[in-house]
This record gives C-alpha cells, sequence and structure tokens, in this order.
C-alpha cells in the first residue's frame, strides 16, 4: 500500500517505517530499506529500533519468505508464550527434515528459561505463521519444504552469528542479528541440537 512519506515529527509511536533519507533540501537520496519502529521521542527526536530488512527476502525454492513477516510473527509468539530469547532466527536448513528435497526452514533460538514443550508449541505456531504466506504453503504442499524444525542453542549463539558473518565478508560494524538469514548452514555453526 502507497503512503506519503511522514516526515521525523510526524511519526507515531509503536508503528514501523521504512526510511528514506534527503538531502537538506528535501531531494530523493537513499532508500535504505530498514525497518524501523518508533518506540519513544526524546523531546521533539523520535527514538527509533530496527525491526528488520524490507527487501530481506529468503527463496530456495519459490517459497518468497519475508524478514518482515517472520520477524512479527516471532516478536507475537514471543510475547503469546512470555519467552525472552537470547537469540532467535529463522533459516533454511538441510537435515532433520520429513520433506522429499531434505530442505525445512529452521528456527535456531537461544532461550534457556524455555522448556522443550513450549519450543515445540511455538514451532508449530510458527510453522502456520508461515504458512500464511501463499507461496511458503504451496512448496510445503508440493514437499519442496518440510515442516519448520527447530534447533536449541546452548550458549553462545551471538558470538557465533557474528563470527560466521564476518567469515562470509561483512563487516563486524554492519553485522545486525535478522529474523531470517538467507544463508543455510547454521546447524553447524551453532553449538546445540534439534528439539524432535
Amino acid at each position: 500500500m502507497l503512503t506519503r512519506p511522514y516526515l521525523a515529527h510526524e511519526l507515531e509511536p509503536g508503528r514501523q517505517y521504512s526510511i528514506v533519507i534527503t538531502t537538506g533540501g528535501g531531494l530523493y537520496r537513499y532508500q535504505l530499506h530498514d525497518w524501523v519502529e518508533v518506540t519513544g521521542y526524546l523531546g521533539t527526536c523520535p527514538l527509533l529500533c530496527f525491526a528488520g530488512k524490507e527487501a530481506s527476502i529468503s527463496d530456495w525454492f519459490g517459497e518468497k519468505l519475508n524478514e518482515r513477516h517472520v520477524s512479527q510473527a516471532l516478536a507475537k509468539l514471543f510475547a503469546h508464550y512470555a519467552i525472552q530469547p537470547v537469540f532467535a532466527m529463522v533459516a533454511g536448513d538441510e537435515g532433520g527434515t520429513l520433506s522429499s528435497s531434505g530442505f525445512a526452514y529452521t528456527l535456531f533460538i537461544e532461550a534457556p528459561l524455555a522448556a522443550d514443550e513450549m519450543l515445540k508449541r511455538l514451532g508449530y505456531d510458527l510453522e502456520t505463521a508461515l504458512q500464511e504466506n501463499y507461496h511458503y504453503r504451496y512448496c510445503r504442499e508440493l514437499g519442496q519444504l518440510g515442516p519448520l524444525q527447530l534447533f536449541r542453542i546452548e550458549t553462545g549463539a551471538l558470538a557465533a552469528y557474528l563470527s560466521f558473518c564476518q567469515s562470509h565478508g561483512q563487516r563486524a560494524g554492519d553485522i545486525k542479528p535478522v529474523a531470517l538469514h538467507r544463508l543455510s548452514g547454521w546447524a553447524q555453526v551453532f553449538r546445540g541440537q534439534r528439539v524432535e
């Protein structure tokens, strides 16, 4: 849905926005493709929290999962189950799945206070939320993707994540945790195990 641009003083707390940076004269310069949420104001300046990448899409078989959709689904489920994970990320992964291709999305989560049974219920609900995406649901129906898997990270998720991203050419200052990552192979990066 197209809408008019808003100036910084017009932003509303609790809402999410996409950022466009302009010159001092107001000429269009950069569309960052970042989603931010307004968490409040400091005087007249809005306080922004990074909410994800607008154009970050994972597409292995045509499923077209969008990070914004995954991020919103995770936030809603974490609030529902009162889970405060140290780290949580969804990524495509091979192994441990019932699909004909051996590929499924996996929730990699470091949540030491959450019981396995609670994580399983959260995983089931997340799979349901992902299937709101027609393309994802269609890939599941065709057997190209298996059901969402869970991988419990024991400890050190953020350090392992940063190290892996740096080994793939990202500068440390550019690395941000994301709700949906387009690379696979995370089961070999994190220390932990699948929750069956």
